[in-house]
C-alpha cells in the first residue's frame, strides 16, 4: 500500500515557506517601525500554519492506517466542487468589477453566493446585498472620503 501525505501538510510546508520569505522582506523596509504589524500577522500564520502541519502530520498516520471509504471520497469531491465553484464566482466577480464599479459587482457577488449556498428567501437576497453596501458606503466614501 502507497502511504500518501495528507493535503494539509503541503499547505502548511507552503504557508511556513511563504511566510519566512515575506518576514525576510519586511527586513528591507526603510521604516523600522512599519514592518512591526506585517511581522507580527507573519508569525500568526507561522503559528497556525504549524498548528496545520503537526495536525497534517497526525492524519497522515492515521490515514496509513485505515484506507479511506466510498463515503469519504464522496464528501472529499463535494468539497472540492464546492471550493472550485466559489473560486469560479470570485473570478467571475473580478470580471464584472472590471466593467462596473464596486457597488454592482459587489451585490451581485453576494447574491450568487447566496443562491449557491442555498439561501431562496427573496428578502433576504435583497436585504443582505443592499445592507452590506449601505454599511460599506457610509464608512469608506462618507468616513474615510475613500472613491468607490
Amino acid at each position: 500500500m502507497k502511504k500518501k501525505i495528507h493535503p494539509d501538510v503541503f499547505v502548511s510546508a507552503v504557508l511556513i515557506v511563504f511566510s519566512g520569505w515575506a518576514y525576510a522582506q519586511t527586513y528591507s523596509f526603510l521604516n523600522k517601525t512599519s514592518a512591526v504589524y506585517p511581522r507580527l500577522c507573519l508569525t500568526a500564520i507561522t503559528i497556525l500554519a504549524l498548528m496545520i502541519l503537526v495536525s497534517g502530520l497526525i492524519k497522515t498516520l492515521k490515514s496509513s492506517k485505515q484506507e479511506m471509504n466510498g463515503a469519504e471520497k464522496a464528501l472529499r469531491k463535494k468539497a472540492f466542487v464546492m471550493a472550485a465553484s466559489v473560486f469560479a464566482i470570485f473570478i467571475a466577480y473580478l470580471l464584472v468589477f472590471y466593467f462596473v464599479n464596486y457597488f454592482v459587482a459587489t451585490a451581485l457577488m453576494l447574491t450568487a453566493l447566496m443562491i449557491y449556498f442555498g439561501v431562496r428567501s427573496w428578502k433576504i437576497l435583497l436585504l443582505v446585498p443592499a445592507c452590506y453596501l449601505i454599511c460599506a458606503y457610509y464608512i469608506f466614501a462618507v468616513q474615510l472620503h475613500v472613491r468607490l
